[in-house]
């Protein structure tokens, strides 16, 4: 099992890279302040054998939600420079596969990303204005905590409220 966190470059023509130079400022916002390194991704996808599901715009209908594809499809195209891999090993794939499964065509939860990112934003502070439990709707990074304290390999007080700087923080420490 795989997370990814991704840089997904602004393109006009692919509604699934429109938020991306948004996001990464809101999550840069602290690292400017502080001095430290920005972080580079904006997106986070998990792979579980060799299938890759995210909370993203399907390529095929158009639609913002939880969709999955083969590994070679989601590599196309992408530079190495592009991702960063946290390797997970040691758990239960199966149940982690059927608990993505299970979450497959459930939409994207713009409302809590734009105004987390945009309260962030503005005040510099990290107070959520989003979902606190689960209301159907998903948007990368908490999908990815919620499976990974669902299944007991990563324990978060409040997965719905976890943005990609906070996953990327906790698999840096709890990875080594």
């Amino acid at each position: 099992m795989i997370v990814f966190f991704v840089r997904n470059r602004f393109n006009l023509f692919d509604k699934g890279t429109w938020m991306a130079p948004f996001i990464r400022s809101a999550l840069n916002h602290d690292n400017r302040r502080n001095g430290e390194p920005k972080l580079r991704y904006n997106h986070v996808v998990i792979c579980v054998n060799e299938i890759v599901f995210e909370a993203g715009v399907n390529k095929k209908t158009g639609k913002p939600e939880v969709i999955q594809r083969p590994l070679y499809e989601w590599m196309e195209g992408r530079s190495a420079d592009s991702y960063y891999a946290f390797a997970l090993n040691g758990y239960d794939y199966k149940k982690v596969f059927k608990d993505l499964v299970g979450e497959l065509g459930k939409p994207y939860d713009f409302k809590a990303v734009l105004w987390h990112q945009l309260w962030f934003q503005i005040t510099g502070k990290r107070l959520w204005i989003g979902h606190s439990k689960p209301n159907g709707k998903w948007y990368c990074s908490n999908i990815i905590a919620w499976v990974l304290d669902k299944n007991g390999i990563l324990a978060f007080e409040n997965p719905y409220k976890i943005d990609p700087e906070i996953l990327w923080n906790r698999l840096q420490k709890n990875t080594k």
